[in-house]
């Protein structure tokens, strides 16, 4: 992200003290790294072709990647969470400015994929 002062924002309201230690250093990327996705685009990595969803809720920039070719579904903290040593998902931490019937619509897109796997 080119310039990451909001997220870190964000953040450091739910992290405090302790966002330094969990994060370490956060730099902005240079803007001609950056490719701008929205949903609705086809991104090409190797030998597999990606489609992307808008999937925001938890957070109004998630996406979710599609890869078709076998059914996985790279979906992030939109689906939750799982923390090592544990067998169950627990939902991401909100954001302040959560949208809980958008993010339930994101949900639906993901679903109505019929995803074989998701990450």
């Amino acid at each position: 992200m080119a310039d990451p002062a909001k997220l870190l924002a964000s953040a450091g309201r739910l992290y405090g003290a302790e966002m330094d230690r969990l994060y370490g250093s956060v730099l902005p990327v240079p803007e001609d790294n950056l490719r701008p996705l929205e949903g609705g685009e086809t991104v090409t990595i190797g030998k597999r072709d990606f489609e992307i969803l808008y999937t925001p809720g938890h957070a109004s920039h998630h996406l979710t990647f599609w890869d078709a070719q076998d059914g996985t579904a790279f979906i992030g903290d939109t689906g939750g969470i799982s923390v090592e040593g544990d067998e169950f998902i627990l939902p991401a931490t909100p954001p302040p400015d959560i949208d809980i019937e958008i993010w339930n619509q994101s949900l639906d897109a993901i679903a109505a994929l019929r995803p074989a796997k998701l990450f």
